[in-house]
């Protein structure tokens, strides 16, 4: 990007406004687009939103502890 300059002709040095926008920086700004709908969504239906924050907390919780056990059962029967 080019270097913007002042009406003196100094060239701004703020990093923000001369940094290149990556993927990362889109995938956040979409990221936050996405969560708007959800967010007022929540609000409207806060109950089905705990139920729902739950059943996610709780499927989690299962897989880490599922995935520990199977690997644990195959480092036995491997021994």
């Amino acid at each position: 990007m080019r270097g913007r300059t002042t009406r003196h002709g100094r060239t701004e040095r703020n990093r923000w406004l001369n940094a290149e926008v990556g993927p990362r920086d889109v995938a956040v700004v979409y990221g936050a687009v996405v969560l708007v709908p959800v967010l007022l969504w929540a609000v409207t239906n806060p109950m089905v939103a705990v139920g729902v924050g739950v059943l996610v907390t709780m499927t989690y919780t299962l897989v880490r502890v599922g995935t520990r056990v199977v690997r644990e059962l195959l480092r036995v029967r491997a021994a």
